[in-house]
Order: structure tokens, then sequence, then C-alpha cells
């Protein structure tokens, strides 16, 4: 398949709106597919990328939905949706078991978007719920962005 057909057929893909829909959220992040309309100043709170992206100026051709900047992240759906639960959910990380593929997620962008606290959190329920040498092999597996040890 050629490059442009597959583009076209990866731009013609309807958009999905998550369940991570705040009505009064002054930014729409769209992963793939799918976007979630979050608020800028609690993700400008928590990453030092989204606080230095804060100052930044847009160009006027910036896509909007609803009057939202939406910022196109190259990212899985599955970890933008764990992470922003993790955000918004003060129950998410106080679960006893969090699943392995979770906790990936936000290792992930944790690092990629300086979610610093999110990711300390992480990495420690990993090393101290989970500390055996296969979890940490299994963890290293299943994330795109390698981690070292």
């Amino acid at each position: 398949m050629s490059s442009s057909a597959k583009r076209r057929r990866t731009e013609d893909a309807p958009i999905t709106r998550s369940e991570i829909w705040y009505q009064d959220g002054s930014v729409v992040l769209q992963a793939r597919d799918t976007q979630f309309r979050v608020h800028f100043g609690v993700l400008a709170s928590q990453s030092t990328f989204f606080r230095e992206m804060q100052g930044l100026p847009q160009p006027p051709d910036q896509p909007t939905v609803e009057c939202c900047q939406v910022v196109e992240m190259q990212d899985d759906v599955f970890d933008v949706k764990h992470l922003l639960t993790a955000i918004y959910d003060p129950t998410f990380l106080a679960q006893t078991a969090i699943p392995l593929p979770y906790i990936a997620s936000l290792i992930r962008l944790g690092r990629k978007y300086e979610f610093r606290k999110l990711l300390d959190s992480a990495m420690e329920r990993l090393t101290f719920k989970n500390p055996t040498t296969h979890l940490l092999t299994q963890l290293k597996h299943c994330t795109a962005t390698p981690i070292h040890m």
C-alpha cells in the first residue's frame, strides 16, 4: 500500500470522543483517532512539558474542537487514557493491584511528558510492590521506551 493511500485512510478515520471528556476542559488531547477534553492547567501543574508548552504562541490555523486547542499526541490511546485516569481519579493509584501494562503506560508517558510525581509513583509501585527481576523483565518488554536498570 502506498504511503499516500495509508495516510488518506488514517486521515479519514472517524474521531472518537473518549469517556474522559470534561465540558469545562480547555484543551483536547488527540491520540490517534481518540480525543480527550481535559484542563490544560491540570496538565501544566503536574508536567514540565505542558507547563513550558503553555507559554508558547499557537499558530492561527491550529485546529480546535468546541473552541479548545487540539494537541495531537503520537502516543497509544491506551497509554493516554491511563495517564489521564491517574491524573483525574485519585483512587486509581490507590488500588492494591494495578495491572503491569497500566504501570508501563504511566512510566512511558510520565517520562516523555515529564509527569515527575506520576513517574515516581509508578516506578515506586513497580519496585516495591513487584520487586522480582522477572516482573522488571516483563515490563521492559511491554514498554516502547527502553527502561534502563
